[in-house]
C-alpha cells in the first residue's frame, strides 16, 4: 500500500473491477478522474455490461436458485448504472435511442406506436429520476400492452367482419349456400380460432391489468378497453350458444330442420346488426374489410327482413313454449 498514491490506487482498482463508480473518488484529482472515464466510461463500455448482463439472465433461466449468479447480475447492474451515469447527455441519448429502436422494432403498426408514445412519456414526466434499466422495462412493458391490445382489436374486427359477411348473405337470399358457409367456415372460426384466441388474449390483458393498482390512471385505460374486447367475446358466444339450443330443439323434434335455419338466420341479423353497429375498433388503422357504403345496404335490408313478424321474438325470447308453426323463411 505504501507504494501507491491514492489515486493510483483508486485508479487501477476501477480498472481492475472495470466499474466506473470508483471515478467519482478522483472528483479531486482531475487528471486521474479523467483518465479513468477514458479507460472506463464509453458506449462501448455500457453495452459490453449488457451483453455480460443477458448471458447471466440466460443462465438463469435454467438455474434459479443459483445464488452467486443472482450475486453477479446485482453487481454489474450496479456497474452498468454508474457507466451510464458518467456518460455525457448525447451519448446517454444515443444509447437509449439505440435500446428504444429495439424494443419498438417488431412494432409496424404507427397508431400503436404513437399509444406507445404517448404513454410512456407520460409515465417518464411523472418518473423522471428512475434509472435508464428502469425506464427501458417499463416501455417494454407498455409496449407488451398495447401490442396484445392490438392483436385483440384485430381477433374481434376479424369477428365483427365473419359476422357482417354473414348478414350480407342472408339478406340477398342465399339460403343454400350460407347453410354450408356457416356450418363448414364462418362457425368453425369463431369456435376454433375466434373464441379460443380471444380468450386467451383477454386472460392475458387482464393479467396485465391486475398488476396496477386498482383505480389507478393505467388499470383504468387498460380496464376500459378490457371491456370493450371482452364485449365482443360475450356476444359472438351468446349468439353461438342460442344457435346450438336451437339445434337441441331440432333433435328434440320440437321444430324442423326448415324452421330452425329460419330462427338462427334471425339471431345472426337481429343480434349481429346490434353488435357490429357498436363496435368501434380500439385503434383506427384496425379497419374492417366490408366497405361503409356495402355495409349500410346490407344493414337496410336486414331490418326490413326481421321486422316483418314477432314470431322469431317469441322462439328467441322463451324457446321452450315456442310456437313454430307461423315461423317461415321469408
Amino acid at each position: 500500500m505504501m507504494s501507491y498514491t491514492y489515486q493510483e490506487c483508486v485508479l487501477e482498482t476501477a480498472i481492475k473491477h472495470d466499474d466506473a463508480s470508483w471515478c467519482k473518488l478522483l472528483k479531486s484529482f482531475p487528471t486521474e478522474q479523467s483518465s479513468c472515464r477514458t479507460s472506463l466510461v464509453s458506449l462501448t463500455k455500457v453495452n459490453e455490461k449488457d451483453s455480460q448482463i443477458d448471458s447471466i439472465v440466460e443462465k438463469l433461466k435454467s438455474d434459479r436458485n443459483n445464488e452467486d449468479l443472482k450475486k453477479q447480475l446485482e453487481d454489474l447492474k450496479k456497474q452498468k448504472e454508474a457507466t451510464y451515469n458518467e456518460l455525457d447527455e448525447w451519448q446517454k441519448w444515443l444509447y437509449f435511442k439505440d435500446k428504444r429502436e429495439k424494443i419498438l422494432e417488431w412494432i409496424d403498426d404507427e397508431d400503436v406506436k404513437s399509444v406507445i408514445a404517448k404513454e410512456y412519456t407520460s409515465f417518464r414526466w411523472k418518473n423522471w429520476n428512475m434509472s435508464v434499466d428502469a425506464q427501458l422495462e417499463k416501455l417494454k412493458q407498455i409496449k407488451e400492452e398495447q401490442a396484445e391490445i392490438k392483436k385483440l382489436d384485430e381477433y374481434a374486427n376479424e369477428l365483427t367482419d365473419t359476422i357482417k359477411w354473414q348478414i350480407e348473405w342472408v339478406v340477398n337470399d342465399k339460403k343454400d349456400e350460407i347453410v354450408d358457409w356457416v356450418k363448414e367456415k364462418a362457425s368453425d372460426y369463431i369456435k376454433e380460432k375466434g373464441w379460443e384466441n380471444m380468450k386467451w388474449w383477454l386472460k392475458n390483458l387482464e393479467y396485465m391489468k391486475n398488476k396496477y393498482e386498482k383505480w389507478s390512471e393505467q388499470y383504468n385505460k387498460l380496464q376500459e378497453k378490457y371491456n370493450k374486447l371482452k364485449w365482443v367475446y360475450d356476444e359472438v358466444m351468446w349468439v353461438y350458444n342460442k344457435v346450438d339450443s336451437i339445434n337441441t330443439m331440432v333433435a328434440q323434434g320440437k321444430i324442423t330442420e326448415w324452421q330452425a335455419q329460419a330462427i338462427k338466420w334471425w339471431v345472426f341479423i337481429q343480434k349481429w346488426l346490434e353488435h357490429v353497429t357498436k363496435f368501434v375498433p380500439v385503434f383506427w388503422s384496425t379497419i374492417s374489410k366490408v366497405s361503409t357504403e356495402t355495409f349500410e345496404v346490407v344493414i337496410k335490408k336486414a331490418k326490413e327482413r326481421w321486422e316483418r313478424t314477432n314470431s322469431l321474438q317469441k322462439c328467441i325470447d322463451d324457446p321452450e313454449h315456442c310456437d313454430p308453426s307461423n315461423i317461415t323463411w321469408y
